[in-house]
């Protein structure tokens, strides 16, 4: 039988990505544009969690909403050593998949940037991301709809970790 196209396309970059030589990556709506099928990044996980040089992570509008691809995706992020900006920007992303990921955010020591938008969190997610980002010290940007009314209290936890909220402590 045949593998599916993006069986092919995960194994390259699985490749790159363990060889070492990969700052930035960005798979953005290439792989499931026209399905309606959730994304697996059950491959890419583990890669994550070790790779010491991925800096940039940028995964938009790729249907990453389910909640065990969030749960791998937080657990990955909660081991890796060098990525400082990842987009998950129109993912599906739901109240449930925030908390999931919210739920590991004060392990992900190195994530400086973090782009949530296009998503339907609802103020249920909105109100647990904003739980999570009162007491991380390492964020300097959150990107969320403006729509939310946590969005300004959002940012300025953002803004003040950016001053070195670390060193008030």
């Amino acid at each position: 039988s045949r593998l599916p196209c993006h069986h092919f396309t995960i194994r390259a970059i699985l490749s790159i990505i363990e060889n070492d030589q990969l700052r930035h990556l960005r798979i953005s709506s290439t792989i499931y544009s026209t399905r309606e099928e959730f994304m697996d990044l059950t491959p890419l996980t583990a890669a994550l969690a070790r790779t010491t040089t991925l800096e940039t992570l940028k995964l938009s509008s790729n249907r990453l909403g389910r909640e065990s691809t969030m749960a791998g995706l937080s657990s990955a992020l909660a081991h890796n050593t060098s990525i400082k900006e990842l987009e998950l920007l129109n993912n599906h992303i739901t109240p449930e998949g925030i908390e999931i990921f919210c739920s590991r955010l004060h392990e992900m020591k190195t994530l400086r940037k973090l782009d949530f938008r296009l998503n339907p969190i609802s103020e249920a997610g909105a109100d647990i991301l904003l739980a999570a980002v009162e007491t991380n010290y390492v964020l300097r940007q959150i990107k969320i709809d403006r729509s939310f009314k946590q969005y300004k209290q959002i940012v300025f936890y953002a803004d003040l970790n950016s001053v070195g909220r670390q060193q008030l402590q």
